[in-house]
């Protein structure tokens, strides 16, 4: 009997540590709920880019160098930032979109503007423009604040889409006092949708293979560093999913590589990944025409 009392005054001090240790666990926030909450609290953002044609520019280059979501209330949330800046003409994406950015880190909670920071504008004439070829371009201000029609949510767990359309010919104004010199007071629409729409089709997307995806030992995707400091992306293969080389012939999944050098085009899936249809290893020659004959 005094053997049983013995055993049973150890169990219980044996409990009374353990739920101690759980507590103080619990205050450091070292339990395994805290981390999962935290998680939770956080949604994910898709940018994407486009502009409709433009009667007097060919090109039109634009450096972003951060975008930034503003909240109804407290501090703003970086969705890109690099110095350096990303620089594309937004004229080449009149009927596919520019895939700027998807952060998957998002704080949940209500947003009322979208900030972009544009450090640079040039222009470039088309070949029927009176214009001249010395052109400079003022930017009043290289903070550009844009206001949805009404604040959105960023959803735990949840995944949204911001598009930026961008109308060229309403943003760039002759300077009233400086010939040769224009305005950029930029224009933009935005669209915001949850998840990722079926009618956003990102343009070739440029990229360096970090990581193979297998499946019963035959790759199945990668995951791609984008240009810029954008990101990664991931991008899924399946049998109607062609492979280019380097030197313009077939290849297949087997010839891909961490390290390489490749464009892909594809339309995201809900997951946020991109599924290829065509893949293009290597550096091309990207040529934009119409058909004459």
């Amino acid at each position: 009997m005094m053997k049983n009392a013995s055993n049973l005054h150890v169990i219980r001090f044996l409990m009374v540590l353990l739920v101690a240790m759980m507590t103080v666990l619990a205050g450091c926030g070292g339990g395994g709920s805290s981390s999962s909450s935290g998680t939770a609290q956080t949604g994910t953002v898709a940018v994407f880019v486009k502009d409709g044609p433009s009667d007097e520019f060919a090109q039109i280059w634009v450096t972003i160098t951060q975008v930034e979501l503003l909240p109804v209330s407290g501090s703003p949330v970086v969705i890109y930032d690099n110095p350096s800046g990303c620089r594309i003409d937004i004229l080449d994406y009149r009927d596919e979109d520019f895939l700027l950015k998807i952060h998957r880190s998002v704080p949940a909670g209500q947003y009322s503007k979208i900030r972009l920071r544009v450090t640079n504008i040039e222009l470039v004439p088309t070949a029927a423009s009176a214009i001249g070829s010395n052109i400079e371009v003022k930017l009043p201000s290289g903070k550009i604040d844009l206001n949805p029609r009404d604040p959105f949510t960023v959803a735990p767990g949840g995944t949204l889409s911001i598009r930026l359309d961008i109308d060229a010919n309403k943003a760039i104004h002759v300077h009233p006092s400086k010939p040769g010199w224009y305005i950029f007071r930029p224009v933009v629409f935005v669209d915001i949708e949850t998840g990722y729409p079926a009618a956003i089709c990102p343009k070739l997307v440029h990229g360096t293979i970090t990581e193979l995806v297998k499946s019963g030992g035959e790759t199945t995707g990668f995951y791609m560093a984008l240009e810029n400091s954008r990101g990664t992306l991931e991008v899924k293969l399946n049998s109607g999913t062609d492979i280019f080389l380097a030197d313009g012939e077939f290849g297949d999944a087997s010839d891909l590589a961490v390290g390489q050098e490749v464009r892909v085009r594809g339309r995201m899936d809900s997951s946020g990944a991109l599924v290829a249809s065509l893949v293009i290893i290597g550096d091309v020659v990207d040529v934009l025409g119409d058909v004459t004959s």
